[in-house]
């Protein structure tokens, strides 16, 4: 993880954030399930002026996300407080994008105009090697007709995104971890409406989902219809480690569940 820039002192106040989340071992086919829109807005509809606040803005792919993020400046929070706040909740709302287990960055800039920026992308692991996804035969392993390079545990990097809007939000928030998760816990425990465009999404990656019984339990609900429910999906995963988070203020680094998930990948698969 880097972090880099002009200036690194805490401010109150900032002209500027943007935060880019990549989500890791994600296909081709969930970007375009990211951006399926059941109901185009006509140009016609579109402000005719920008768009101006006069204390501050949030903007996101997701109506809940964006809530997380009015609901913490509401709260007091910076502009990164929100931020890392909507990250979360993006985690559990847009799954196909947003991401606790990939890594992304983030680009904060100063009312005075000064920048810094955080690279927290995910990696490699240590004992990854060129030709870890190549057979005997000189040809990419095969899964299904789909190289293990993306599907299966040999897919999976070691995840930034966490240890990254931690190292943010120290740096230049002013809120503390607890009270930035509290949105995205909310959400993953109390359940959230499945749109068109989440049910589309999940419909487009159905055909892995269904390999493994967890994710079709998640994503499928068992093979039920989604659309028009109230999501759970992420009782006993994502509102368990956002808990986690949340009572440790750390991200498990070298922690015991850390080496039972590592147990558990390598069981599964």
């Amino acid at each position: 993880m880097k972090i880099s820039g002009s200036s690194c002192i805490r401010a109150k106040h900032f002209a500027f954030v943007l935060a880019l989340s990549l989500i890791c071992g994600s296909v081709a086919r969930s970007q375009a399930a990211a951006e399926f829109r059941p109901h185009p807005v006509d140009s016609k509809d579109w402000p005719k002026q920008a768009v101006r606040a006069p204390h501050g803005m949030v903007a996101t792919d997701e109506q809940l996300g964006s809530q997380a993020g009015v609901e913490i400046l509401k709260r007091g929070g910076n502009a990164v407080d929100a931020a890392v706040a909507v990250a979360f909740a993006l985690a559990v709302v847009e799954p196909s994008a947003g991401n606790i287990g990939g890594g992304g960055f983030m680009l904060v800039r100063l009312a005075d105009g000064r920048s810094s920026f955080f690279d927290y992308r995910e990696v490699a692991p240590g004992k990854a090697t060129r030709n870890m996804y190549i057979g005997p035969d000189g040809k990419l392993i095969p899964n299904d007709n789909v190289t293990s390079s993306v599907i299966g545990y040999r897919s999976i990097a070691v995840p930034g995104t966490v240890a990254g809007l931690e190292l943010a939000l120290k740096t230049y928030g002013t809120l503390k971890l607890a009270d930035v998760l509290e949105p995205a816990i909310r959400l993953a425990e109390t359940g959230f409406p499945v749109d068109e465009k989440l049910a589309h999404s999940f419909a487009e990656e159905g055909k892995d989902f269904s390999k493994f019984p967890f994710s079709r339990h998640i994503f499928l609900n068992d093979g039920g219809h989604f659309n028009g429910w109230r999501c759970r999906r992420c009782r006993g995963n994502d509102s368990t480690l956002a808990s986690r988070t949340r009572r440790r203020g750390n991200h498990c680094k070298d922690c015991k569940e850390a080496r039972t998930m590592c147990l558990l990948i390598i069981e599964t698969h």
